[in-house]
């Protein structure tokens, strides 16, 4: 009985040992918000959680997009929004309408190109996602 009971220590020490060494470092929770914005329609304003290595723009706007059930296309890389429910990126004219994203109310600095999956958020960061326009006309040539 007692070789019964240090073989059983022996495999549980063992297994214990495994699961620690595999852990690393622990992932933190991070709440942040997220809010799309298109015009004067509120579509979405809510804060979530998140528990991920390394979270990113894309990862809460997808996280929070499947909780609400809202509609979303990315482009073809899958790294950007290109429309929400039925606010498009199109052109009509001389105007571009497309979404763009804010941390914290600032624009992306140009280190990601402005690709919401490399861009990386913390807690307590709110991301804004408004439906744009520009007028190309106006750009300087």
């Amino acid at each position: 009985m007692n070789k019964l009971k240090v073989l059983i220590f022996v495999l549980l020490l063992a297994m214990s040992m495994g699961l620690f060494s595999s852990c690393g470092e622990p992932i933190e929770e991070i709440r942040a918000t997220l809010k799309i914005i298109a015009g004067d329609d509120e579509i979405l304003d809510v804060t979530i959680p998140l528990k991920l290595k390394e979270p990113t723009v894309l990862a809460l706007f997808l996280e929070a997009t499947m909780i609400y059930a809202i509609n979303y296309t990315l482009n073809d890389n899958g790294d950007s929004v290109l429309t929400i429910e039925d606010y498009v990126d199109r052109t009509e004219g001389t105007i571009d309408y497309f979404w763009e994203y804010l941390k914290d109310g600032v624009l992306p600095d140009n280190t990601t190109g402005g690709k919401a999956k490399d861009d990386k958020i913390v807690d307590g960061m709110v991301i804004t996602y408004v439906y744009a326009t520009y007028d190309t006309s106006t750009a300087k040539k």
